[in-house]
């Protein structure tokens, strides 16, 4: 069989480029997106925005080129028969990824015999990576043995619950190896004759990145007779749709829990009882609204109803989660929530070989160093003066609008410019003037004001978040990066000509500024990456986190610009 390659055929192409006029002249991409999951915040927003800023066709590209990005021709097919803008006149064949089978090498097995502990061998910091795995990959590999996979005395006391066939959330940090313990409880499960002859696992993934990569790693470290019983499945796969053929030849399947669902709505899968093993991967998602959360309501209601032959449930996680808790009382409540969701009475934490799991996941040395807090000057005042013109705009037209939900939004805008409070209403108030149908030509215009100045005003609170950190060029370089081509392309309104004469204003005024603009900020920093890389040593690794990714950008830019800095080969 031929492996994906994680990129669209030449024929998927083809297909999409053939449908490319009929596409342009009727598809309405808003209505697609509704059934076609999976893509980030970020191009939905721009495949939507650009349709209610009156460019379908445009739309319909954005809209084509993320499905080849993401590789789901199939399923973009699929979508596109069901919502009937592609119907069996046109004779198109879609073509199924096939699945490529990995069976590593064979060497004598041992079935059912538990595989052997290397204990008490600490390893320093960095060893490990986040499935648990490191070097122990090498050692297998020269063995071309994959009974002798490697457990920690800690893996396996993470693993007691799920052998005994109990529903469990297995809890436990990053770089622990849950991964490993999920693969040792897979193959008990599978050699554990109490079973009878139903021996179907289903492993969930939230992403298709992640379904390939655990694929993958089962194909590789599951001994020869269970390791060519593995596939994964995602959108593009000829089993998406029909995954209850999948079984007739595996009996594990990775896949993301969207596909799962589907074909239990469409009853190719009549019912979970027809697996006998359910593990969810970063299982804390399973809360109200998310992909898991629908299946487990499945999985609930049939337990209710007494159905027999219902799968064992394991979930995996680094983190419980306690959403918007603010007390130990309401953090105790969504711990137990989760549990519920997932039917789980027991947790499995490590507690008797808690010291190996320390010394194999070392605890990170924490210190705080304070910065200047936000920079009150010129440019910020400029920045400030800027958005509070914009909001005029954004005001007159929410008002002109009369929508109820949109003005009761307004109403709720934080009075500080520069706070993450700020930023997610702009995002917020964006979104939901994106959500308005029916409108009328007047409507359309002033949705449009809303949406274009909404953007703005979350883009300059971007950059006093940037401003505060960094150097005042590389707010300017963020502007010019995110603004310059929304406002001089396809200008249709006299508001967008007003937002364009503010910002060629603004950049004039904070050039001269920043000829003398100098940020404490950053030699605070710099001191600390080069006292820490001097503490760990020239083969150390480091990575800094901020609050925005326009604020990434300019971290970036700024360390590659220092010559110091560039010395220490970041």
């Amino acid at each position: 069989m031929t492996k994906s390659t994680g990129v669209p055929s030449e024929e998927s192409k083809q297909l999409i480029e053939a449908m490319k006029p009929k596409l342009k002249k009727n598809l309405e991409p808003s209505e697609i997106l509704k059934t076609l999951k999976g893509f980030d915040r970020e191009t939905h927003e721009n495949i939507v925005g650009t349709e209610i800023l009156g460019d379908r066709e445009g739309a319909v590209d954005h809209l084509i080129d993320a499905v080849l990005k993401q590789n789901i021709v199939g399923e973009f097919f699929q979508v596109l028969r069901q919502t009937g803008y592609l119907d069996d006149g046109d004779e198109l064949k879609v073509p199924d990824e096939t699945i490529d089978v990995y069976s590593p090498a064979s060497g004598p097995t041992d079935q059912g015999q538990d595989l052997p502990i290397q204990g008490d061998t600490s390893r320093s910091e960095g060893d490990e990576d986040a499935n648990g795995f490191s070097d122990e990959e090498e050692e297998m590999e020269a063995s071309e043995n994959a009974d002798e996979l490697p457990m920690r005395k800690y893996q396996y006391e993470l693993s007691q619950a799920a052998i005994e066939g109990e529903n469990t959330i297995i809890c436990a940090p990053t770089g622990s190896g849950k991964t490993r313990v999920a693969l040792y409880i897979v193959r008990k499960h599978l050699s554990d004759m109490s079973h009878g002859g139903k021996k179907k696992i289903v492993f969930l993934a939230r992403t298709t990145l992640l379904v390939n990569q655990q694929a993958k790693t089962f194909r590789k470290h599951l001994p020869p007779e269970y390791s060519d019983k593995v596939c994964d499945v995602t959108g593009e796969s000829g089993f998406s749709t029909q995954l209850h053929t999948a079984f007739d030849f595996y009996n594990i399947v990775v896949l993301t829990p969207q596909i799962l669902d589907n074909n239990l709505k469409d009853g190719k899968i009549k019912s979970l009882s027809e697996f006998s093993l359910l593990i969810l991967d970063e299982c804390h998602h399973t809360r109200k609204g998310e992909p898991y959360n629908n299946l487990m309501k499945k999985y609930l209601k049939a337990k209710n109803a007494r159905e027999d032959g219902l799968p064992q449930i394991i979930g995996l996680t680094a983190s419980l989660g306690v959403e918007k808790a603010t007390t130990v009382g309401e953090a105790t409540i969504s711990i137990l929530k989760l549990c519920a969701n997932l039917d789980v009475e027991k947790l499995s934490t490590v507690t008797v070989h808690k010291e190996e799991l320390e010394r194999t996941v070392p605890k990170p040395d924490e210190r705080r160093v304070k910065l200047h807090g936000s920079r009150c000057d010129e440019a910020r005042d400029q920045i400030h003066d800027t958005m509070l013109k914009i909001e005029n705009h954004l005001d007159e037209a929410v008002l002109t609008l009369r929508d109820r939900g949109i003005s009761a939004l307004k109403k709720k805008r934080p009075s500080n410019l520069n706070s993450q409070s700020y930023g997610q209403w702009a995002v917020k108030i964006k979104r939901s003037t994106m959500e308005i149908i029916g409108q009328t030509e007047e409507a359309k215009a002033l949705t449009r004001t809303i949406i274009v100045t909404a953007r703005q005003l979350e883009v300059y609170n971007a950059s006093m978040d940037i401003h505060d950190l960094v150097r005042l060029s590389d707010v300017l370089e963020y502007l010019e990066r995110n603004l310059t081509d929304n406002l001089e392309k396809d200008k249709h309104f006299p508001v967008e000509d007003e937002l364009s004469k503010y910002f060629t204003g603004l950049k004039l005024n904070l050039r001269k500024i920043a000829i003398k603009d100098e940020n404490p900020n950053l030699r605070i920093l710099k001191d600390e990456i080069i006292k820490l890389r001097n503490e760990k040593g020239d083969d150390s690794l480091g990575i800094i986190f901020v609050r925005t990714r326009g604020t990434c950008y300019a971290i970036r830019d700024w360390m590659k610009s220092d010559r110091e800095l560039r010395k220490l080969n970041f």
